[in-house]
């Protein structure tokens, strides 16, 4: 099958102005795939993150104005390299997939690698969508977190991992009865499985001196305080006799219970990897091997009409093996993260594991622990076997399901509660700047929910594109609409300042844009100059050309600056939305004049000064 990857392309997300909710000042959406119809020959299928409002309409009839849904959209602004690399991941997932529709085999190794990026297989995640037209936004939201979960559960849960350890090539036709001949052995139902699975199984318990991701609270002794889903902390219970979190809780946390204690940890039993030692721990575990035999009487109630030669047995062995674990050591403190005001560095005041993420996928270009180790930092959903544990679960869902491949990876349509659900596997991309590595943002703390929404942008955008959008939907929700205009005009040429601001601006860029340990010289009048003449000029060349020289630093600092033009034209523009709602109102052009003038004498002077 060809697919034509014309944007939009299913998989990716767009920000789109609906006709219906004009005063949003535009929604992120995903699109699902291209559903053209005699009305809508361009058809394309989306539905709104945030509400999960499905919708369909025409690109070609939006860009003529006339599409009755969509009055404007916009492409993410992902780099050439993303949307190839998707492209790659989402092939590669297509061969997994055999062609009778019902076998999968494991992904392949083949990464595509490009200059300048890190890459790593994609994770693999599940998109549920309702495409019943009846379904109210109740049941469509309910239906689709559910359909989500189930599929984002089952994948991770302890005995689809076991039995997929047994299986090459999961054949739906002969593995599914295997399968359910292996939850017979456990005491278990396909029932009891999808229910228990539907409730959120809490997993397998901590383990100690294994490393977690937390969610955690900080407090700063210059007074700033923060939360942040991007800590991490080793599991150590050695020193739990000085927990006081059940008799001193902390304001609001009042409600934590030992049973959460004990399931999710506390600030207590999690100590900083940086204090701990690696060491190597031998343990004893038990596998369990397939050995084929008949089970008739299985057969007979679970599955009258399968074979009877195709039944499965369970041989258990114990077997040592050695794991690698982080000791922490005596003087070791709790969780650490820098506080953005000062840069100390502090210890947490609150933490729990976070061991199910199945529903926010993660960026791994803003993580710092996946920048850091050059590959995902949590999780089995980039496991070459991952296509195997969805297509079990998929089969307990529904028996004759049937996956397709698709422009968004692969595509399969089911019953869930009465009504007609899409499924959909799709990469989930690790792709991450080169240059990234070196900036060492070890304190970010911009993963949390509140900040970024939807959950599904693409990770391949840039991260201000992200910040402009939550800035819109900040404006539109305090009802500013000079604050929304001037948010729309971000993303393109702003409106140019004058010398002076061009000048605080463009040192203001340089500092905050090369690493710290790198030194930014005085910005000069002639090089705002050239830089203010090229914003007014609109020339994008000129522009990332003067600014390709001022980042070049003497100690060989990187130069791999693609997006410098847009990035700083962003930047004056975010410039001016913040100076005109904290102030209230913009300089005159009289003020700007007479500041320009006393800018060129003081610079004038200070040579003179220099000079004698």
């Amino acid at each position: 099958m060809e697919f034509h990857w014309l944007p939009p392309c299913p998989g990716t997300t767009i920000w789109v102005l609906l006709r219906d909710n004009l005063d949003c000042g535009g929604e992120w959406a995903d699109v699902i795939a291209r559903q053209p119809c005699p009305d809508l020959p361009d058809g394309v299928l989306c539905e709104v993150v945030s509400r999960r409002c499905a919708f369909r309409f025409s690109p070609a009839l939006t860009n003529a104005g006339s599409d009755d849904t969509v009055a404007t959209y916009e492409e993410a602004g992902e780099a050439d390299e993303v949307n190839a690399f998707r492209r790659c991941e989402v092939m590669r997932l297509h061969r997994s997939l055999a062609a009778d529709g019902r076998s999968m085999a494991r992904l392949d190794n083949d990464v595509r690698r490009y200059d300048n990026y890190r890459t790593q297989p994609s994770q693999i995640r599940v998109k549920a969508t309702v495409l019943s037209q009846h379904a109210s936004i109740e049941d469509r939201q309910s239906i689709e977190r559910e359909v989500e979960h189930l599929m984002g559960t089952g994948a991770t849960s302890e005995y689809v991992r076991r039995f997929r350890n047994m299986q090459g090539v999961f054949a739906m036709s002969s593995d599914l009865c295997h399968f359910l001949n292996y939850l017979s052995r456990h005491n278990l139902t396909r029932e009891q499985l999808l229910e228990s699975l539907a409730g959120g199984s809490s997993g397998a318990p901590l383990r100690e001196f294994d490393e977690y991701k937390l969610f955690a609270e900080f407090g700063c002794t210059c007074g700033g305080t923060w939360k942040s889903s991007l800590a991490w902390g080793v599991y150590d219970t050695r020193e739990i006799t000085s927990c006081n979190c059940l008799t001193s809780p902390l304001p609001n946390r009042d409600y934590v219970t030992a049973a959460e204690i004990e399931q999710f940890g506390c600030v207590h039993r999690f100590k900083s990897i940086d204090d701990c030692d690696e060491i190597d721990i031998e343990e004893e575990v038990e596998e369990e091997d397939i050995t084929q035999e008949a089970h008739a009487e299985f057969l007979q109630e679970e599955m009258p009409d399968a074979q009877e030669d195709i039944g499965v047995g369970v041989c258990v062995r114990a077997t040592r093996i050695q794991r690698r674990a982080w000791r922490p050591r005596e003087d070791a403190r709790a969780p650490q993260q820098g506080c953005q005001v000062c840069t100390a560095m502090c210890s947490a005041i609150f933490c729990q594991a976070r061991r199910v993420e199945i529903n926010q996928p993660h960026k791994a270009a803003l993580c710092p622990k996946c920048i850091s180790k050059g590959r995902w930092c949590h999780g089995s959903l980039h496991k070459s076997d991952i296509t195997l544990r969805y297509g079990i679960v998929a089969s307990l869902m529904d028996p004759n399901v049937h996956w397709q491949k698709s422009g968004a990876g692969l595509d399969a349509i089911t019953e869930y509660r009465g009504h007609s659900v899409l499924m959909q596997l799709m990469p989930w991309l690790f792709i991450v700047p080169v240059h990234r590595n070196q900036d060492q943002l070890h304190t970010i703390t911009g993963q949390e929910p509140e900040l970024i929404r939807g959950d599904r942008q693409p990770a391949g955008a840039h991260e201000l594109t992200v910040l402009y959008r939550v800035l819109q939907h900040v404006m539109t929700t305090r009802g500013d609409a000079g604050g929304l205009a001037l948010a729309n005009r971000t993303s393109a040429w702003p409106e140019v300042p004058g010398l002076s601001q061009v000048q605080h601006l463009l040192q203001s860029f340089l500092e905050r844009r090369v690493r710290p340990s790198m030194a930014v010289s005085r910005v000069g009048i002639g090089e705002a100059e050239h830089v203010r003449n090229t914003l007014v000029q609109r020339n994008q060349a000129a522009l990332q050309a003067a600014l390709e020289v001022l980042m070049r630093t003497p100690d060989g600092g990187n130069t791999s600056f693609a997006s410098l033009a847009d990035e700083f034209k962003a930047f004056v523009g975010l410039n001016a939305l913040v100076q005109s709602h904290t102030t209230g109102s913009s300089s005159s052009s009289t003020t700007e004049a007479q500041s320009e003038g006393n800018l060129r004498s003081q610079e004038a002077g200070g040579e003179r000064q220099g000079s004698g």
